[in-house]
């Protein structure tokens, strides 16, 4: 069996849902002469601002722009498709919450599992009381142990987690492999069973190799640098920035006068000063604070290429062309992790096809490969200059196709034929 590294599973799931040491501050890394009274406070106002998760929910909306199609003629199957989870959700949303979730870590596992309910002999029965598969994603920080074959599948497969039995935080340890399950709490068997379908209930996702890192997978470090580097902005703001009254005391005055000063400014909420000693502000550089300032903006700036965030910064604008490729890159990306998230769903399909004692390839599933996710500014901006420059109108149609694609994505059948319609008649009119 090997192990998975759960203490780097762990760090993706704190830095991805802002947990663990971004709650408590144990992340921030203490200075060496930082004393311990000054590490607590730093921690006690330092704030995680979540560059992961947002990452994710965006590039998995993007998957669901596209949604995959699924057909069955099996009416067990398509209850599943209708309700995967048993909670009524629908394998499309499942599988689109799927894809966020593993994006941090570049892989993921399902489980397929059976209610503990007797199934009835009618298949309508069966239907009604939910005697079908369910799905729900295990946790890679639970991971004690795995196993995995040549062609990549999931062979067995231990985890470990705290659970509530009784109103007591215990225990809980499961494992499952090609032939059984089994389930303890503490080092006590409390439940166990042969696996139906000779095949291990627990699918594996990778957008590689499981567990190999995927394309995100750089961000949780780069968080926790970030963490670090905006406590410590924080600290020389803190410290650093607050002027200091000062006054030059002439040589020939005796330096008793500070204590008139002092008085002065207390009690009448003035200052008094003589010849043209004029009394100022003493400010530190700002350099200190300018250096950890241009970092953060460099950290920022790197998580915003690897999770492929394309935004226009109105102090430094990019080129059209830097745009568009930033684009291509999401297109592509995107293709990539909806081929390897089809293979996935497949590879569910047919452990629970063995459950059910069904042929495999019960489900047919094909996901969306060709994105086009565009720049909508730039595309509009051509369609003007297409028609300032007199191109032919064929060409200008066909323009506002992909616009209207772009803008409108997901368009039902009637709405796209009428708007097909419409677009036919504009340019037949001019």
């Amino acid at each position: 069996m090997e192990t998975l590294s759960r203490t780097r599973a762990l760090e993706t799931y704190n830095a991805y849902h802002g947990r663990g040491g971004y709650l408590d501050g144990s992340y921030l890394d203490r200075f060496g002469r930082e004393t311990a009274a000054n590490y607590a406070d730093r921690q006690g106002v330092a704030q995680y601002d979540n560059q992961l998760k947002p990452a994710c929910s965006r590039y998995a909306g993007y998957l669901a722009m596209a949604p995959a199609s699924r057909q069955t003629d099996n009416p067990l199957m398509q209850a599943v498709l209708e309700n995967c989870n048993g909670a009524g959700v629908g394998i499309g949303p499942w599988m689109i919450s799927a894809a966020q979730e593993f994006k941090p870590y570049g892989y993921g596992l399902a489980l397929v599992d059976m209610p503990d309910i007797e199934v009835p002999a009618s298949l309508q029965q069966q239907i009604e009381v939910g005697a079908i598969p369910r799905l729900s994603r295990i946790e890679p920080a639970t991971v004690t142990a795995y196993s995995i074959d040549e062609v990549g599948l999931i062979t067995a497969v231990a985890i470990e987690q705290m659970e509530y039995h009784d109103g007591i935080a215990k225990t809980v340890k499961r494992s499952w492999s090609q032939t059984e399950w089994a389930t303890y709490i503490g080092d006590i068997l409390v439940s166990s069973g042969p696996v139906i379908g000779g095949k291990c209930p627990v699918v594996p996702f990778s957008e590689s190799e499981f567990p190999l890192d995927g394309e995100f997978s750089s961000v949780v470090g780069l968080s926790k640098r970030l963490y670090n580097l905006e406590s410590e902005l924080d600290q020389v703001i803190r410290n650093q920035t607050f002027s200091i009254l000062h006054y030059q005391i002439p040589a020939e005055r005796d330096i008793n006068m500070i204590n008139e000063v002092a008085q002065s400014v207390g009690v009448h909420n003035m200052l008094a000063y003589y010849g043209n000693n004029e009394p100022g502000y003493a400010s530190p550089e700002s350099d200190p604070a300018e250096v950890i300032a241009a970092r953060v903006k460099d950290k920022r700036d790197r998580i915003a290429e690897i999770t492929h965030t394309v935004a226009q910064d109105s102090a430094v604008p990019q080129s059209g062309v830097s745009r568009a490729i930033k684009f291509q890159e999401l297109n592509s990306s995107l293709s990539s992790y909806a081929g390897k998230m089809e293979d996935f769903e497949r590879r569910i399909f047919d452990v629970m096809a063995g459950v059910l004692g069904l042929p495999e390839g019960a489900v047919q599933v094909s996901w969306e490969r060709d994105y086009a996710i565009a720049d909508e500014e730039a595309e509009m901006d051509s369609l003007e200059r297409m028609q300032a420059n007199g191109f032919p109108e064929a060409a200008i149609t066909e323009k506002k196709r992909r616009l209207i694609d772009l803008l409108l994505p997901g368009m039902d059948e009637e709405l796209a034929a009428a708007v097909d319609q419409q677009l036919n008649e504009q340019d037949q009119a001019v």
